[in-house]
């Protein structure tokens, strides 16, 4: 069993039929990530020039689009999004724009 709040994994029971009564707990936050994931981009291509609105599904996010930083790679160039163009619609999605590969 996951413990999402406390990010750890929890195991009840023994082992060959001894030790049933067991509880064991392991600290798995170092290793599991971040409590956010991304599922689908739409559209999942575009322009290199950008600006390109695009819609994030996945699950975890947050109204507060300011701590989010969305990168984008091309090659080994990284562009980041502009973070001011991040707006929140769910806990299940969040739009922006792309950036301009180009310049």
């Amino acid at each position: 069993m996951y413990d999402i709040k406390r990010r750890r994994m929890l195991t009840y029971g023994g082992y060959s039929n001894e030790w049933l009564d067991d509880l064991w707990s392991l600290d798995v936050s170092s290793i599991v990530g971040p409590s956010y994931s991304i599922e689908k981009i739409e559209p999942n291509m575009g322009p290199l020039s950008g600006n390109t609105l695009i819609s994030v599904f996945g699950k975890g996010y947050h109204e507060n689009t300011s701590k989010y930083r969305v990168l984008f790679k091309i090659g080994s160039r990284w562009e980041e999004a502009d973070t001011g163009r991040v707006e929140w619609m769910s806990k299940n999605e969040f739009t922006t724009y792309t950036p301009n590969f180009r310049k």
